[in-house]
């Protein structure tokens, strides 16, 4: 008499649990995919926006890079320096030799001194080290500005790129004479960021004016009498 009611106790069960075990399986499915939409919307998106602001330089309108991250640059008066307030200064201009270092996108928050830009637009702007070669007297000393003035058409400094100016590397010594290479930053932009040629270069920052002609470098050479 009592199989009939424990036949449909265990109906009953089976029933529920199919219900639990299903509801079980779609809960555990909609766990399983919830990551991988976080990771979609959560990791992917932010790599996304750290590339562009990792990517994008921002500059003032005077081609000087103002991102949040950048130093304040270094400004000195070249009065300040010693060495080069006498006839002894030896004043190059241009370059020997250039070599490219990378590239990135920028953009203006201001509308740029060279009116052949604009600001708000985006363009690729190429590093280059601009070089100039000087060979001085074996065992003579290469001296150059400790400072620079913000007015001096230079680049920036290699060893720290917040800095106007540039450095010195000594490339080779012999009796013939030693090798030095004085070496600035300059970025060039010739194309906007769809790769597009502007019919033109600017040099940045802007005070460089054409690289060719008006980069300056200035240098004294001391030598000791024995």
């Amino acid at each position: 008499m009592y199989e009939p009611q424990f036949t449909t106790i265990m109906k009953t069960s089976k029933f529920l649990f199919t219900i639990i075990f299903c509801s079980f399986t779609l809960l555990m499915s909609c766990n399983n995919e919830d990551p991988m939409l976080n990771t979609d919307d959560s990791i992917q998106q932010p790599r996304a926006n750290e590339l562009i602001s990792d990517s994008i330089c921002i500059n003032d309108e005077n081609g000087d890079i103002i991102n949040p991250v950048a130093n304040p640059t270094s400004k000195g008066t070249e009065t300040d320096i010693t060495p080069f307030s006498s006839d002894n200064v030896i004043t190059v201009v241009g370059y020997t030799a250039k070599t490219y270092m990378k590239s990135e996108v920028t953009v203006f928050s201001k509308q740029p001194v060279d009116n052949r830009l604009s600001p708000y637009v985006y363009y690729i702007q190429d590093y280059y080290t601009y070089i100039y070669r000087v060979t001085i007297p074996h065992d003579a000393t290469l001296i150059i500005p400790s400072n620079f003035d913000e007015t001096w058409a230079t680049g920036m400094q290699p060893d720290n790129q917040s800095l106007i100016g540039y450095n010195k590397y000594l490339i080779s010594q012999s009796t013939n004479g030693d090798v030095y290479e004085l070496r600035t930053i300059i970025r060039e932009i010739s194309y906007n960021s769809s790769g597009q040629y502007l019919g033109f270069t600017s040099y940045l920052p802007f005070r460089v004016g054409n690289p060719a002609t008006d980069l300056i470098f200035k240098y004294s050479i001391l030598e000791i009498e024995w």
